[in-house]
C-alpha cells in the first residue's frame, strides 16, 4: 500500500523559525473529535513519511505582520 502513497518529504518546509507570538490554526469541518481523526485518517491513505503512510492533520501558523 505505501507504494502508491505521495511521498511526504518533497513537500515540508524545514529550517524555519516560528515567532513565540504565532498561533496555530487548524483547518477543516468540523473542528471536533470526530472530524480531526477523519481528516487524519484521510491524510494517512494519501502520503507516506519514509515509506510508512503518513497521519496527519491540516493546520497553519499565523504570524502577526
Amino acid at each position: 500500500m505505501a507504494d502508491e502513497l505521495l511521498p511526504i518529504e518533497d513537500l515540508l518546509r524545514s529550517g524555519e523559525v516560528v515567532d513565540a507570538d504565532a498561533h496555530l490554526v487548524m483547518r477543516g469541518w468540523p473542528v471536533d473529535v470526530a472530524g480531526i481523526l477523519r481528516n487524519a485518517d484521510l491524510t494517512r491513505s494519501r502520503y507516506s513519511l519514509a515509506g510508512d503512510p503518513f497521519v496527519a492533520i491540516s493546520a497553519e501558523v499565523t504570524i502577526p505582520g
